[in-house]
């Protein structure tokens, strides 16, 4: 291979890794921000759902339910 050639191929190749690389660090921290925001929001549902069955088993208002779970899981340590 020519040495223009191969100057052109090793810069085409700079090239690509000068934009690849900061889109790899864009996109880890995404997906090092969206995990935790997911696990987050997951958990949020679950423990909507336990005030719900809660509330309805206890005959207790939503509020007072979030108490209840509140109060069990500090006394756990959970």
């Amino acid at each position: 291979m020519p040495t223009r050639r191969r100057t052109a191929a090793g810069q085409a190749l700079a090239d690509i890794a000068t934009i690849g690389i900061p889109h790899h660090r864009l996109v880890r921290r995404q997906e090092i921000v969206t995990v935790p925001l997911q696990t987050a929001l997951n958990n949020r549902v679950i423990i909507e759902q336990a005030k719900g069955v809660l509330a309805e088993r206890l005959r207790i208002s939503v509020e007072d339910a979030f108490g209840v779970l509140r109060a069990h899981a500090r006394s756990n340590n959970l």
